[in-house]
């Protein structure tokens, strides 16, 4: 299923607060995202 990621809405969550997982990223996007975060903290 098609999905987006807002980068300028970060939050952390306890682990144990996860109730199970939606989705993976393909590595190439985890690196286009994490590229786009850095970007967000000059």
């Amino acid at each position: 299923m098609d999905s987006f990621i807002r980068p300028t809405r970060l939050f952390t969550v306890e682990q144990s607060v996860i109730l199970y997982t939606v989705g993976k990223l393909k590595d190439a996007r985890l690196k286009e995202v994490r590229a786009k975060i850095r970007g967000l903290f000059p």
